[in-house]
């Protein structure tokens, strides 16, 4: 986890803080402006990458595998439900707390220090959840401690019981940090963790020879990523990093430029520097023909009441989803736990006693379950032109139906959009909607919002009449709109 100041260096990343369930006051609105008009003409007939049915995930912390932890469970009704409403996926496991997560084949050692222990019964647990779901599993191996061994001997069993379930293992968690974070020497460089990855990927192949293995799993030094990815690429199935556009740190004040409010979340120079960040790391993955996957990904670090758990956190999920996509990244997994606030997708009420308590959707799933509904296929260019705060993408889907989202983030400007309409002859509309970007309740996608049992169904589509060659979508101010085209 942490928060990038630049492609190739990072403020500061301090742990997150316990987060209590307590609903936010919703802001009212600014005053309205007059509607904006822009024409958008898509062009289908020219479609490039696909983007991958995997391409969402979520991430988690390592400890969150262990005994007691029930999240991950096939008796966990709402938390498969809740994933399933995404299709496939990828859950990811390691984070901060990777580290100082310690593996034993005894069923009876919880703790070794102040490391948790992963037992046998913690991954039969996850991987049967994992595969009830569909999700396909990143698990994250310890380099904090330095024990190849002990690495190994997870990585031996989980791919004995998970193999069927298993997208890669990586070693550590953002070992560009180490140097800084206690857990090695303050001269650690890149080429002591070339040295150390190398003896750890030696020492899993020698007891899992298929083992598919990713990294560097940094944290937005560029350098370290393409010396690795050159280095490494060969040893490795796909490259990843770890990057949060904004920073909640005490040092970084209003008006900074990553400065940690959803305003700013929205900002269109926010959306530039993640732009040219991406699209250096992307370009270096692309060179060395390796996928690229941000596995961990999210507003800012750390979480931020009002930020990362307010409707404005689900429009700039919906749009930077598509921002990953057009620079060919591979996929993203949202970083979280399951308190709720902060900036977690998916949160867990605490019942009273004897109960287990509820599992619900926060607002930045609503962005999840927007793009996952909205990417299906290849990505298409799009032409428009304006000077408003808005986004556009468009997907050509395999039966030819064509998929144009319509993201307006302007908090009081509503959008009034003339499609070209090419050869389509209808169109149907379903909308992301909440009173206000600051709101955390009352989100609504195609008129519904996840059900307390983690399940969500659409509403009726809304029509869209042909008006001679276009058709006519009205987009309201800090809201977003999937139109399909067939």
């Amino acid at each position: 986890m942490k928060s990038v100041v630049g492609s190739i260096s990072i403020f500061g990343a301090l742990l997150i803080g316990l987060f209590a369930c307590t609903p936010l006051q919703t802001q009212g609105p600014p005053a309205a402006q007059a509607a904006v008009s822009v024409n958008i003409t898509p062009h289908p007939e020219n479609p490039g990458s696909a983007i991958p049915a995997d391409f969402l995930g979520l991430a988690f912390d390592a400890p969150t595998l262990a005994d007691g932890n029930k999240y991950f469970d096939t008796g966990n009704g709402q938390m498969v439900n809740l994933l399933q409403n995404l299709g496939q996926g990828v859950l990811c496991f390691g984070a901060n707390g990777l580290d100082y997560t310690s593996w034993s084949r005894s069923p009876f050692q919880f703790f070794q220090g102040n490391h948790t222990v992963l037992s046998p019964g913690d991954l039969d647990r996850m991987f049967a959840f994992a595969s009830k779901t569909g999700w396909k599993v990143i698990l994250g191996l310890n380099l904090g401690s330095n024990n190849p061994q002990q690495a190994a001997d997870e990585a031996e069993y989980a791919y004995r019981v998970g193999a069927g379930s298993i997208l890669a293992f990586e070693i550590g968690n953002e070992p560009d940090l180490y140097y800084r974070n206690g857990l090695r020497k303050s001269a650690y460089s890149y080429n002591d963790y070339s040295s150390e990855f190398d003896t750890y990927f030696n020492e899993i192949r020698g007891r899992v020879p298929n083992a598919p293995v990713a990294g560097p799993v940094t944290t937005g030094k560029l350098s370290w990523f393409t010396s690795f990815v050159k280095e490494k690429g060969s040893n490795i199935i796909m490259s990843t990093n770890h990057y949060y556009p904004l920073d909640a740190g005490t040092g970084v004040r209003p008006g900074d430029l990553l400065y940690a409010s959803v305003e700013n979340l929205l900002s269109q120079r926010v959306r530039n520097f993640s732009s040219n960040l991406i699209q250096g790391f992307a370009g270096v993955a692309r060179d060395a023909n390796i996928p690229l996957r941000f596995d961990e990904t999210n507003t800012s670090y750390p979480g931020k009441d009002g930020v990362g758990d307010v409707f404005g956190s689900a429009l700039w999920a919906a749009d930077y989803l598509f921002q990953l996509a057009d620079n060919g990244v591979s996929g993203a997994n949202f970083f979280g736990g399951f308190t709720c606030r902060g900036f977690n997708p998916v949160c867990h009420e605490k019942g009273l006693i004897f109960t287990s308590g509820q599992y619900r959707a926060q607002a930045l799933y609503y962005g999840m379950l927007f793009f996952h509904n909205a990417a299906r296929g290849r990505i298409v260019p799009v032409e428009y032109g304006t000077s408003a705060n808005i986004s556009i993408h468009a997907v050509l889907d395999t039966d030819g139906a064509l998929r144009l989202s319509i993201i307006n983030k302007e908090t009081s400007q509503d959008l009034n959009a003339a499609v070209s309409g090419g050869s389509y002859t209808g169109a149907s509309a379903q909308r992301l909607s909440a009173p206000s970007i600051h709101s955390n309740t009352g989100i609504t996608f195609a008129g519904s919002s996840v059900k307390a049992d983690g399940t969500w169904t659409p509403g009726p589509d809304e029509t869209i009449i042909r008006d001679g060659s276009v058709f006519r979508v009205s987009v309201p101010a800090a809201s977003a709109v999937l139109v399909t085209f067939k």
